[in-house]
Formats: C-alpha cells, sequence, structure tokens
C-alpha cells in the first residue's frame, strides 16, 4: 500500500487568487489519492483471488484448517507427505512410534509368525517326569560323566571320567546258586556288589529284562517249548527270576561294580 500521507490535500492561503485552477487544488489531490487506493485495491484482490486457485481463498483454507486456525489431521494424512519427513515420537494415543527402514521392514517380513513361541520339554529321571520349558532362560549345567564345550555358536558335549564314577565292568560270569540245594531261580552275583540296574541276564544265550517285561527264552531241550521270565534284583549281590530254569540252561551275567 502506498504511503498516502506523502500526498496531503492542498489548502488554500491568504494570498491565493480566486481562480477555478487554485479552486481545483484540492478536487485533483483527491482525485490522484483515491486512484492509487483503487489501483492498489485491485492488486491486492487480484492477488487474493489467484490464491484460490480454481476455489475461492476460504473454500482452500478450509480444506486444511480448523475455524481457529489449528491444522486438520485429515489434510496431512491425505497429503501422503514422504515418511522421511517424520520423527520419532509419542503419537496422540500415547505410544511411542519410530520410523523403520525398508531393509528394516524387509528383515520383518522373513519372521515366520509366532517365531519366538518356543517351548522345551525335558524328561526328569529324578520325577520321572516331563518339565515343560516355555519361557525364560534354560540352564545346562554339567553332570559328573558330561562337560560342555562351546565355542562361538557351537556346544559340544563331552564325556569325562573321574574317582566319583569310576566302574569296573564284569561280563559273561556264571552266578551261582543263593542256597545250598539249587532252586534254579535265585541266584548270587559272582563278584562284589553290582551297581544297582546295571544287571543284565541272559539264559540259553538270550537275554531277559527286569519283571515285569517277561520275554520267551529258549529251553535247553530243542524240542520242548520256549517259556516266559524275567527278572528282579535281590539288592546288589543276587537276583531272582520269575521262573524257574533247569540244570541244563545256561545262565550268564553281566553287570557293573563301582570302584569309587
Amino acid at each position: 500500500m502506498p504511503d498516502l500521507s506523502s500526498l496531503p490535500i492542498p489548502r488554500y492561503s491568504p494570498n491565493d487568487p480566486y481562480y477555478y485552477a487554485y479552486d481545483n487544488k484540492p478536487l485533483d489531490a483527491i482525485e490522484q489519492i483515491t486512484n492509487l487506493i483503487n489501483s492498489q485495491v485491485n492488486i491486492n484482490t487480484q492477488t487474493i483471488l489467484s490464491a484460490g486457485g480454481s476455489f475461492t481463498l476460504p473454500q482452500r483454507l478450509n480444506v486444511s484448517l480448523y475455524d481457529n486456525g489449528t491444522l486438520k489431521a485429515s489434510a496431512l494424512n491425505n497429503a501422503l507427505h514422504n515418511i522421511g519427513y517424520h520423527a520419532d515420537g509419542q503419537g496422540p494415543d500415547a505410544i511411542d512410534y519410530v520410523r523403520m527402514k525398508k531393509s528394516e521392514r524387509d528383515k520383518l517380513t522373513l519372521v515366520a509368525a509366532s517365531a519366538t513361541d518356543v517351548a522345551i520339554s525335558v524328561f526328569n529321571d529324578t520325577t520321572q517326569q516331563n518339565v515343560a520349558i516355555g519361557s525364560g532362560v534354560m540352564q545346562i549345567n554339567p553332570s559328573s560323566t558330561i562337560i560342555w564345550k562351546v565355542v562361538g555358536t557351537t556346544v559340544t558335549a563331552e564325556v569325562t571320567t573321574s574317582l566319583s564314577n569310576s566302574h569296573q565292568h564284569y561280563d559273561n560270569t556264571v552266578p551261582l546258586s543263593a542256597s545250598l540245594t539249587p532252586d534254579y531261580r535265585t541266584y548270587l552275583v559272582n563278584g562284589p556288589a553290582f551297581i544297582a540296574g546295571s544287571l543284565k541276564i541272559y539264559i540259553n544265550g538270550l537275554r531277559i529284562f527286569p519283571s515285569p517285561n517277561s520275554i520267551y527264552v529258549p529251553s535247553s531241550d530243542p524240542s520242548l517249548p520256549w517259556s516266559l521270565n524275567s527278572f528282579v534284583e535281590n539288592g546288589t549281590t543276587g537276583f531272582v527270576l520269575t521262573n524257574p530254569i533247569t540244570q541244563d540252561d545256561i545262565i550268564m551275567v553281566d553287570f557293573t561294580v563301582s570302584l569309587s
């Protein structure tokens, strides 16, 4: 807008002659000022109309601004502006958001659904029950016979021996009758006390198993039918057969003796 105050309206002075050229001075000044105002108003009006584009300026402003001048979220969303111009921070739902690179998103697409849903079930020999480990850290400790070696991401189990687990095997030994009059059912091992659970018994070359897991074993006489048999350890020095054998049957045992 021009500085209209710099164009003062002339006024008559006592010495001005009475003549139309002097009489029209004020009117000429007012006309000049009016023309300047009109010209500037036309320029401003054209600028405002041009700012509206194919709509009016109020229509354009109403698309993105509320009446109080704040931005409309819908206008920002519809603009589909580049995610690179965003900044990390908390959203209106009080949740923290961060920008993600395309390479990071591509990596996430390779992760299968529920990929972290891993559960391990381990049989506990002490309680004879399975123990499920579905969360947290599973710790694997060494035992008296197994140690673990970790190199990078490789875990290796190694068997170790010590005085605490040293032992001796007795193989192909003939057991002794537990009484002076053999009943061919109750026997003593021919050696020191064995480790519980280490006893193996063979009748006529076929291994039998602890009761009640009976199996058929052959007779010393091929013409006779096979018969069921099993055994029960009698402490750590002997065993009892489920069914007696004959004096012609061959019975042999293997067992392990602790040296610790």
